[in-house]
């Protein structure tokens, strides 16, 4: 129990957890002021701490009081097999309350990390983690808060996160993503000084500020000052204090008087009888000087000032302040220039309505003038100023080039340009590059607009330009070529058909067709330089077979010679011998058969010229027999039989003829040798 009559007791839960519960008196508040330990032998006991070393040095964060547990030994800190409820209830008595307080363990050592998970959070410099990291394992999405440790801070912010995420370099595992900021010790912005203000936007560990004073003041000081690692300034904000000059400058027979209005301001007037020459009015400086530089003079009355400059003349002998009555003063031109008409070298101080003043100027000095400064071989000057001290400028045309990127000439005193006129050269380029397989033709300067050209050896082709030109920049134009086997597209094989040759330039293919089909296109395509071939690959296309001869029809040479039909192509048949005034045509039909075209006559043997006879005429007393009255046609070898009329009679009751041709291709009836009737007689 403490002093203040508040006791604890703390027990570890199932998370590894140390659970704290602080009972006090029901009537009385609780003071959070008060640091209690447990006891590292009997779980019951709790004793008031006095001073012992911390164990986790962990702070409450919402309670502001500090708890601490004695040193255990190490084989206290593994959790009693029968773990307590969350909260012990103890005996307590009605009239106490309990106030339950979670100390955070220290972060257990890194291990192994299991698969799909992220490792230990990582301990970020002055920074300490708040939440998100008692877990045994880190799943993606998983959040870990930091806070900046006392003295180091960040502008933005005091707390950042970083969470367990894909690690996108290595494919299926997790990583910590980066944390948006680290913690850093703070200075904080220094104060502007009086009439000053401070230079710098960093305020951390390392970074310099710099003081600065408006104007009209200066640092007194440091000018700078560095922040610290203990977060202080290495260096008091400066003193702006207000620019004082010195008494300013003596002139004699002068007096310098000060403006009260601002202190800064001086005006110089001349003692009687004396003339101020100068400036009257000076300035004390930021510097703490009077300013403009040169002081004025005072004059008397009956002097002249010092001569006035004349343009591109200078005075010879004067190098005095002021000048008597009656002083002459000389000029002359400087170096390149020339004097012109009605001038005079001199100039008198004289006096004019009782003041001593110079006489009007009357020198001119004119510039020289330089002669034309010449052309030269390709390129060109800018410039159309050819007097003294005139400056024209060369180039070179474009692919040429001088010494210098461009050269300046100037008209000097004695009239003549300086330098000489510059000389521009035509570029050159490197030399070519042998490219293998090939060729190049070079000519005998490589300067600018000069061409190369390549070849390739054989039947190589050139990929890329034949002709290259000298640039410029000194390069070649376009990109080196290179000299490759050309081989036209691969030809797939043709249906029914085949081919034979390569594929390289100026081969060729040659194309052919099955039986039963015909070539429809060329049947040799080439290769061509260009990578194309000549032709379309032809087709092969079903055709008819020479149909069968006849022996008896007449067919043209030509047809008789043919090795394909295709469809729709017709043959026409002149049948000769017995069928000598007919004929018959024959189409190749789309099944690539022959079929006949005319269907008023088929022959029982089908179309083809047969030799037949017509039906013969009967012999006298003789009628063709029954059975062949139909029949008007007769093919060779067939006979026709008759029957003798009533009352006649023949050795067979009748007689047949055969149907012959002759040696002449010409039919006829070969009659039975006793083929005829005879009346009332009969043979035997």
């Amino acid at each position: 129990m403490g002093p203040n009559g508040y006791w604890i007791k703390c027990v570890f839960s199932a998370g590894f957890l140390l659970i704290c519960i602080i009972v006090a008196p029901a009537n009385a508040a609780p003071s959070l002021d008060t640091t209690f330990q447990t006891s590292s032998t009997e779980e019951e006991s709790l004793t008031p701490l006095h001073a012992t070393p911390p164990l986790f040095n962990t702070m409450v964060p919402h309670l502001g009081t500090t708890f601490q547990t004695s040193p255990p030994e190490q084989e206290s800190l593994t959790p009693p097999q029968s773990i307590p409820p969350l909260f012990n209830t103890m005996d307590v008595a009605p009239n106490v309350q309990q106030t339950p307080i979670i100390i955070v363990p220290p972060r257990p050592s890194p291990g192994k990390t299991p698969k799909g998970s992220c490792s230990t959070p990582p301990d970020l410099p002055h920074s300490d983690v708040v939440s998100g990291w008692s877990e045994d394992i880190y799943r993606e999405g998983h959040l870990v808060t930091y806070a900046c440790q006392s003295g180091f801070t960040d502008i933005q912010a005091r707390r950042f996160s970083i969470v367990c995420e894909s690690d996108n370099d290595s494919p299926g595992k997790l990583r910590w993503s980066s944390p948006y900021f680290l913690c850093q010790i703070t200075c904080g912005r220094p104060e502007n000084p009086a009439n000053g203000f401070v230079e710098g936007q960093f305020y951390t560990f390392g970074s310099t500020v710099t003081f600065k004073c408006r104007r009209g003041y200066f640092v007194f000081g440091a000018n700078n000052s560095t922040c610290q690692d203990d977060g202080n300034w290495d260096n008091l904000v400066p003193e702006c204090r207000e620019v004082q000059c010195e008494r300013p400058p003596w002139v004699e027979h002068g007096e310098a008087v000060l403006n009260i209005d601002d202190n800064k301001t001086i005006t110089y007037e001349c003692q009687p009888g004396f003339i101020l020459d100068g400036n009257s009015t000076f300035q004390c400086l930021d510097n703490g000087t009077w300013g403009p530089k040169n002081l004025p003079y005072c004059r008397p009355l009956h002097m002249c000032k010092h001569p006035p400059p004349i343009a591109n003349a200078m005075q010879l002998w004067s190098t005095q302040q002021s000048y008597e009555l009656g002083t002459n003063v000389r000029y002359r031109c400087n170096p390149g220039y020339t004097v012109s008409r009605d001038s005079s070298y001199f100039i008198v101080c004289v006096n004019i309505d009782g003041l001593a003043k110079w006489t009007p100027q009357k020198l001119k000095c004119q510039p020289k003038q330089c002669s034309f400064p010449g052309e030269i071989e390709n390129g060109y000057f800018n410039g159309t100023d050819f007097m003294y001290g005139a400056h024209i400028v060369y180039h070179c045309n474009h692919g040429y080039i001088m010494g210098e990127r461009q050269m300046t000439r100037e008209c000097m005193a004695d009239g003549n340009w300086l330098p000489n006129s510059p000389v521009c050269e035509p570029v050159q380029c490197p030399e070519p590059l042998e490219i293998p397989h090939g060729t190049i033709s070079v000519p005998s300067s490589l300067i600018f607009d000069s061409v190369i050209r390549y070849r390739c050896n054989g039947k190589m082709q050139l990929m890329g330009p034949s002709l290259r030109t000298c640039q410029a920049d000194s390069t070649w134009s376009d990109h080196e070529p290179i000299c490759m086997a050309v081989l036209c597209p691969p030809l797939k094989n043709i249906e029914n058909g085949k081919w034979l040759g390569g594929e390289g330039t100026d081969s060729v293919v040659r194309f052919s067709c099955n039986e039963g089909f015909l070539l429809a296109g060329q049947d040799t395509i080439t290769c061509l330089p260009n990578g194309q071939w000549s032709g379309y690959p032809p087709t092969c296309q079903p055709v008819c077979p020479p149909p069968t001869l006849d022996r008896y029809a007449a067919i043209p040479q030509i047809i008789r010679d043919k090795q394909y039909f295709t469809v729709g192509e017709r043959v026409e048949f002149h049948c000769g011998g017995g069928y000598r005034d007919w004929s018959y045509t024959l189409v190749c039909n789309k099944w690539h058969r022959w079929q006949q075209v005319e269907k008023h006559f088929l022959h029982p043997s089908g179309w083809k010229c047969v030799a037949f006879c017509y039906r013969p005429k009967p012999n006298l007393n003789a009628v063709i027999a029954r059975s062949y009255e139909h029949i008007d046609f007769y093919p060779v070898g067939k006979y026709a039989y008759f029957d003798c009329k009533l009352g006649y009679t023949s050795e067979a009751y009748g007689y047949y003829m055969e149907c012959a041709v002759d040696k002449g291709g010409e039919t006829y009836w070969k009659p039975y040798k006793k083929a005829r009737c005879i009346a009332g007689r009969r043979w035997y």
